[in-house]
């Protein structure tokens, strides 16, 4: 396979602006067309923004019956499995769903800003090139996302936010922010605490843990009082215990724990081989990369996505569209590997193979689930020396 040289994808650089107005007019279409791309995927395309539309009916019934809403006993839209702080929220800046539409193409809207400063890292002067980059972004993932209008948008933005006080060295700020997006969706909050160790003034850091602690209180008291159990299926999700999960196709059911066990085993697995081979080292370019290569701010940027996919996959099981978290910090080691001409045979159809393989994609799918533990093994080696941490000392 050719090796494609640095020098053929920064001759020249499209402008963020142009960048942005062609990934939004490809979002305009894709949404203009009702999704058609996506329901090749096999998913069953619902109202405009339904996920969003149900959130927003969900707060307002949160307005008239409170704490029901995370009960069994409410019907239809009431039914929610969302925080309470983002209901209330939602009613404090009086959204109602007659707003959907509006709220769903802000959404859009912010997730092709995010998506273009991932794709501003580098442009590609070679055309198939281009398009093949381009599939990452138009996968059915991302599709669901955008069609569903779900918030993990306004997650992705707010860990965006959090990644560039923290580079600012506004610990507090970032873990102010962080503890935001954890009280709307609590999958963010380990990513709060580990915050806290970067934070060296005694007052800011006692701020900090009353924060983290008051954010904990609330996620919790949404846990316990909400009666919807966690997914535990296969068809368009991942995470740590979907290999368990496969098991029971052959009549091998595993408990939850064995299911976790088997998953970290696994993981455990890839990492060791791609550490004991040479060669699987040298082609997929996991040996790790010294942090001075790049920016500081884009290593920062892909430690903040990558942890919160990571509280994600350990999480318990998710829904395919938050594979976003991976698939940004993905681009954005893939233009790293571009730019010092490292190899992409291997990298760049993992990250393929997450994007179009594991969404509803049958006996595709545990290829796309294999992929990410190279990915992950990737990442934990590049970062092995710290999560969240960059390599000067942060104030707040």
């Amino acid at each position: 396979m050719t090796r494609f040289k640095s020098k053929d994808a920064f001759t020249k650089k499209i402008p963020f602006f142009l960048q942005f107005t062609i990934i939004f007019l490809i979002f305009f279409w894709l949404h203009a067309t009702g999704w058609k791309l996506l329901s090749l995927s096999g998913w069953k395309m619902e109202n405009d923004f339904a996920d969003l539309n149900w959130v927003v009916h969900s707060a307002e019934c949160y307005q008239r019956i409170g704490n029901e809403v995370f009960t069994d006993s409410a019907l239809g839209y009431c039914r929610n499995n969302y925080g309470s702080a983002l209901l209330a929220t939602l009613n404090l800046f009086q959204v109602k769903h007659t707003h959907v539409v509006i709220l769903g193409w802000f959404f859009i809207l912010l997730a092709s800003i995010l998506i273009s400063v991932a794709a501003n890292s580098f442009s590609p002067k070679r055309k198939l090139l281009a398009c093949l980059y381009l599939l990452i972004f138009v996968s059915p993932p991302v599709m669901l996302l955008l069609e569903r209008g779900n918030f993990d948008i306004l997650i992705m933005a707010l860990v965006f936010l959090s990644a560039v006080a923290f580079h600012a060295n506004k610990r507090l700020t970032s873990l102010v922010i962080l503890s935001l997006a954890s009280v709307f969706k609590f999958y963010t909050l380990p990513i709060v605490f580990t915050i806290l160790f970067f934070i060296e003034k005694v007052k800011f850091k006692v701020l900090g843990i009353l924060i983290s602690f008051f954010s904990t209180f609330l996620i919790l008291q949404d846990l316990f009082r909400n009666e919807l159990a966690f997914p535990d299926a296969v068809s368009g999700m991942f995470g740590n215990q979907i290999l368990g999960t496969y098991l029971s196709f052959v009549g091998i059911n595993l408990s939850r724990i064995s299911k976790e066990i088997l998953g970290v085993v696994s993981l455990v697995g890839v990492y060791t081989l791609s550490k004991k081979s040479s060669h699987l080292t040298k082609l997929a370019s996991l040996s790790p990369i010294k942090t001075g290569e790049r920016s500081s701010f884009t290593l920062t940027l892909e430690k903040f996505f990558f942890a919160t996919f990571l509280c994600c996959f350990f999480g318990g099981v998710n829904y395919d569209y938050r594979l976003m978290f991976l698939l940004i910090p993905g681009f954005l080691e893939l233009a790293r590997l571009h730019k010092y001409k490292g190899d992409i045979r291997f990298f760049f159809p993992l990250l393929l193979s997450v994007s179009w393989c594991s969404f509803n994609s049958t006996y595709l799918q545990p290829v796309a689930d294999v992929a990410i533990l190279f990915l992950i093994v990737h990442f934990l080696r590049v970062f092995q020396n710290s999560l969240l941490g960059s390599s000067h000392t942060g104030k707040v």
